[in-house]
């Protein structure tokens, strides 16, 4: 990992170059209104990332039936923590969206670095990053926090965008190939994914670092989410 800043503009990046695990988190109501049973009842899946914003659609978010039916079982057994836990999580994901792991493209941070607030250059939930793999460049935001011994985890959307045969279980690379820039303090405001807005904001902040070489430009990331009917 390397904490950097350029002699001109001064903007500080947070580079480290390592391969690449998947995560499947997250849900959203609004715009994915149903989710495979397999999911939804789920015990592993979680629907929660860091990065969150406030419910905008009136249509609930698909996990909470499987939460519901979890919240019943834990009390049936007396589990007053999970009980605790499962209430707290469903009122979460009745106010709140979240990034879908599948369809958004972010990359996970471990929470101890994206818990420092004394460095400059420590990540923030939200700040923008350009993943660099091959001769190609994509950009992302940080989407979520991970766990402290793991680094270069991203979103199953990144995933196989670099290798189509990613899987939940199948990581997309496994060598050091993979170079991740955040840009620290970058995070504007936490709404729905706009791939596009992202994109030209990465620009941005690639340019105040030297921008990207000649013949060489961002990835341009299209909506993939599934098209929701509007029934009468």
């Amino acid at each position: 990992m390397l904490e950097l800043e350029h002699s001109q503009s001064k903007r500080k990046v947070f580079l480290f170059q390592t391969d690449m695990d998947v995560v499947s988190d997250g849900s959203d109501g609004d715009r994915v209104p149903r989710m495979p049973d397999k999911i939804v009842n789920s015990a592993n899946y979680q629907p929660f990332t860091s990065y969150g914003w406030k419910k905008t659609g009136e249509v609930e978010n698909p996990m909470i039936t499987g939460w519901n039916k979890m919240l019943a079982e834990a009390k049936a057994k007396g589990n007053s923590s999970e009980v605790k836990r499962l209430s707290a999580g469903i009122t979460d994901l009745r106010r709140r969206s979240f990034l879908i792991a599948e369809y958004d493209p972010f990359v996970v941070i471990p929470v101890f670095i994206l818990q420092d607030r004394e460095s400059a250059w420590a990540p923030n939930v939200g700040d923008y990053v350009a993943v660099i793999y091959g001769e190609k460049v994509y950009p992302a935001i940080v989407g979520d926090g991970g766990p402290n011994f793991k680094i270069g985890e991203a979103s199953l959307r990144m995933a196989k965008a670099l290798n189509p045969k990613s899987t939940p279980y199948t990581a997309p690379v496994s060598s050091l190939g993979v170079t991740y820039i955040v840009f620290p303090r970058t995070s504007g405001t936490w709404k729905a994914p706009d791939y596009s807005s992202w994109k030209t904001e990465c620009a941005k902040l690639i340019d105040e670092i030297g921008g990207l070489g000649e013949g060489y430009k961002l990835h341009e990331w299209s909506n993939t989410l599934p098209k929701i009917s509007k029934e009468k």
